[in-house]
């Protein structure tokens, strides 16, 4: 007797892989006079996995960042080629290419004839007029002459203060260029101090900002070196959030939390969803990253939902939290 094994197999499905592209170029590369040089700038999709690499090429031969060539690279997935001491030389045909996992991607630009000519004409124009205000400055007597480091980010908030005793006809000098009283370049005044308020700083107010000012002994003028740090920003966070409390009337009340972030996020308070105004008996305090809301002499009417905001440029968030106050009932014997 013969006994045959049938062995049925069950069809093996095949599993198609996702196709690696190569990165994808969300802006292609352009080309702007910015103060006494040029930037390229291109973007793509931002990834840690989608770009290995990035590199320059002039008339096919690939950049290296030297004086005159310099590279920048934005989180934001943007490139940027700055050209300085632009001459003749520099035209040519600009490639941006950027590899990634799944190939390489590039994108062009014709820097000659006519748009070589428009922007070589911008540039030599800001480097002229940068010149006439150093001519005109150096004719003048300058009584001091103060400078100083600011480092900043992307997006911030920045403000500078120069201290002139008893000047008038103050202006805020970018570059050898005069700025404007603005919404984005704002003026104060408190005093001899005086005061410039960018509203979003952007790598185009990189450089040397000068405040001149016009005093009985001359002309005084303080000068700030404006940088872009490379460090990377935090969205701010709880580090310990405060905790619900129940206090008896008369007490003292400390409200605490801890925060990261960078730059140091800005706190607010409230109480029932509305901000709380600061008194003789409610009072806050900062020692590095711990803040505090301090009630002195708690009431009942202090009972309430209280939150607390913290926001800076990147992102903000809040903690909300319940503060009871008990009435004390003495017991008459």
């Amino acid at each position: 007797m013969t006994v045959e094994h049938i062995v049925l197999t069950t069809p093996v499905e095949k599993v198609q892989l996702p196709t690696v592209a190569p990165p994808k170029i969300t802006q292609q590369l352009k080309v702007e006079a910015c103060g006494d040089k040029i930037r390229f700038s291109c973007a793509a999709e931002s990834s840690i996995l989608s770009v290995r690499e990035v590199s320059w090429y002039k008339d096919g031969n690939k950049l290296k960042e030297d004086n005159h060539f310099m590279f920048h690279y934005s989180a934001d997935g943007t490139y940027e080629l700055k050209v300085h001491n632009l001459t003749e030389s520099d035209q040519g045909e600009y490639t941006c290419e950027i590899t990634g996992e799944g190939g390489v991607s590039k994108t062009n630009f014709q820097f000659v004839g006519q748009v070589f000519k428009s922007i070589h004409s911008q540039v030599s124009s800001l480097i002229e007029k940068s010149k006439s205000v150093e001519k005109e400055a150096e004719a003048l007597k300058f009584s001091t002459q103060k400078k100083s480091a600011v480092t900043t980010q992307e997006k911030e908030k920045v403000t500078v203060k120069a201290n002139i005793d008893d000047a008038s006809d103050v202006k805020w000098v970018l570059n050898g260029m005069e700025l404007p009283n603005s919404e984005d370049y704002r003026y104060g005044v408190s005093g001899n101090d005086h005061t410039l308020t960018i509203k979003k700083a952007s790598h185009k107010d990189e450089g040397i900002l000068t405040c001149e000012g016009k005093t009985d002994q001359g002309i005084v003028r303080c000068q700030f070196d404006i940088t872009f740090s490379t460090e990377r920003s935090n969205a701010p966070a709880f580090i310990t959030q405060p905790k619900s409390q129940n206090i008896d009337e008369g007490q003292d009340v400390l409200l605490t939390c801890e925060i990261s972030g960078d730059p140091s996020p800005e706190i607010e308070w409230f109480k029932n969803n509305q901000p709380i105004a600061m008194s003789s008996k409610i009072n806050v305090n900062r020692s590095n990253t711990i803040y505090s809301l301090n009630i002195l002499n708690a009431a009942v009417s202090d009972s309430g939902k209280y939150t607390v905001k913290q926001q800076n440029y990147i992102s903000g968030c809040s903690c909300n939290f319940p503060l009871f106050i008990h009435v004390i009932v003495e017991a008459f014997l």
